[in-house]
């Protein structure tokens, strides 16, 4: 398996507030994970800076261990149920009930041996939850700054699962309301990621609160089986083998 950084974090700046996209994906995660019934070992590919697997491990008390891979770790760290390496070797001959890839896929050029190659640590009936950016129309060159190879529809991505041993459980886009920023932004290279407003302020919480209506309501079209579009793009999925 290629070795993973969440080369998202190559974006981050002096300032020490986190933007309310990640804040809103985080809990929109959270979300899905609840449904879940989350439990046992899980691992985290491309865990960054651990600020979810530390929202992860408060929210969810049935968490075995938890093991985060991210070449960005200089060292291994161990405190508690939480555990991060830099080489996929470290955790050799592990298995694990939940699989997190969030925001990982678009920086791997060959996302089906990556995704072939992960079944060595899938447990039986393992799940696995996939974030990615969503529709290569809105491919950028803030995307090529964080190194993605591409963006990805549905189909993109379900093809990609059933090439690689995967079927998908269920699926949602999400955060179609920032789109239009998106567009705006898509000749922009530097420093998308900035926020300057602490994650108590209005504005903060005020974006929250809309991202939030955002997901709820494409989630609703998605259990519906309508596919309305959005930044961003979630799946669930197992191995079919």
């Amino acid at each position: 398996m290629c070795e993973v950084i969440n080369l998202d974090l190559s974006e981050k700046t002096e300032s020490s507030f986190r933007h309310p996209w990640e804040l809103s994906r985080t809990e929109i995660i959270l979300r899905e994970l609840k449904k879940l019934n989350i439990s046992g070992n899980v691992l985290d590919i491309g865990c960054g800076d651990a600020y979810f697997d530390d929202m992860l491990l408060k929210r969810f008390p049935r968490i075995k261990e938890l093991w985060g891979v991210d070449i960005c770790a200089k060292k291994d760290i161990r405190n508690g149920k939480a555990n991060y390496v830099n080489s996929y070797e470290k955790i050799a001959g592990k298995k694990f009930r939940f699989v997190l890839l969030m925001d990982v896929l678009e920086h791997i050029e060959d996302d089906i041996s990556f995704m072939n190659n992960l079944q060595e640590y899938l447990d039986e009936n393992a799940k696995v939850l996939i974030t990615v950016p969503a529709f290569q129309r809105l491919y950028s060159l803030h995307d090529k700054q964080l190194k993605h190879f591409r963006r990805y529809s549905y189909k993109l991505l379900s093809q990609t699962l059933t090439k690689s041993g995967y079927y998908v459980t269920d699926h949602s886009y999400f955060f179609l309301s920032l789109i239009p920023l998106r567009i705006l932004s898509k000749n922009t290279t530097q420093n998308i990621g900035t926020w300057n407003y602490s994650e108590k302020s209005l504005i903060t919480r005020m974006i929250r609160y809309c991202l939030d209506i955002d997901y709820t309501v494409l989630r609703a079209f998605s259990k519906l089986g309508i596919s309305i579009g959005g930044l961003s793009l979630l799946a669930i999925c197992q191995s079919s083998r």
